[in-house]
């Protein structure tokens, strides 16, 4: 999801997608720790998610 995306959405459905990314990080690194992971790229791809989701998060606190 890109980031224009995620500026669109309200601070509910970011926070949600948040958890998700985190839950997926989560899963990802003990793939990682127990040699099964298959796409070590993808790692950094969802931390690069997650930043995004905070940066829009913090964006949506920001008055314009």
């Amino acid at each position: 999801m890109k980031y224009t995306e995620l500026k669109d959405k309200d601070k509910g459905e970011l926070q949600e997608i948040l958890k998700e990314a985190r839950l997926k990080l989560g899963k990802l690194t003990f793939e990682l720790k127990s040699k099964t992971l298959k796409n070590v790229s993808e790692v950094g791809t969802t931390k690069r998610h997650i930043a995004q989701i905070m940066t829009a998060l913090n964006n949506s606190n920001q008055p314009i």
